[in-house]
């Protein structure tokens, strides 16, 4: 499974492009507020990497996805290998420092958006699996995404997709 493009002249041009535009480094106190933030998230190996953000001949692969409720878990797996592919493939081609670099707009509070999640049910019909957040008090309106706590609703979503799905493997 092919994750990236493959490299080629346009990438080359977009790195030319980059280099004549002398973009700025991070700065000192910037490098040390992201290794804080990182390392207060927890993301220990993206501390790791700030460093190289404050040096003026590293490039950077930035990618993204604003979460979305069950539909979006392994899309979003799947973009952040294929950022951190491209970062290495670069790397590999251009004997240059590569930090691949992934957000999650997790800060986002639109629960109307973000919680879009529907299946097709044994009838045929929709059936939308955010009334169950509210229904459960999984968010509080206008929270950001990273504060739902979906623990008390897991079981009724499991149960609903057991009711919903046809029998087989994918219902497991």
């Amino acid at each position: 499974l092919e994750l990236c493009p493959p490299y080629d002249a346009m990438w080359q041009a977009a790195i030319e492009a980059r280099d004549r535009s002398r973009p700025q480094p991070l700065s000192p106190a910037e490098v040390q507020q992201l290794t804080q933030f990182n390392l207060a998230c927890g993301n220990v190996s993206g501390a790791a990497l700030v460093p190289a953000l404050g040096e003026p001949g590293t490039l950077v692969v930035v990618a993204g996805q604003q979460p979305n409720l069950l539909a979006s878990p392994l899309f979003i797996i799947v973009k952040a290998i294929a950022t951190v592919t491209l970062a290495r493939q670069i790397s590999q081609i251009t004997a240059r420092r590569v930090v691949p670099v992934f957000w999650v707009a997790s800060d986002d509070h639109d629960f109307s958006e973000l919680a879009q999640c529907y299946v097709l049910g044994r009838t045929g019909s929709l059936r939308s699996l955010a009334v169950l957040l509210v229904r459960h008090g999984a968010f509080v309106e206008a929270s950001p995404a990273y504060a739902w706590n979906l623990d008390p609703v897991a079981p009724s979503l499991s149960a609903l997709l057991r009711t919903e799905l046809p029998p087989g493997n994918a219902r497991g």
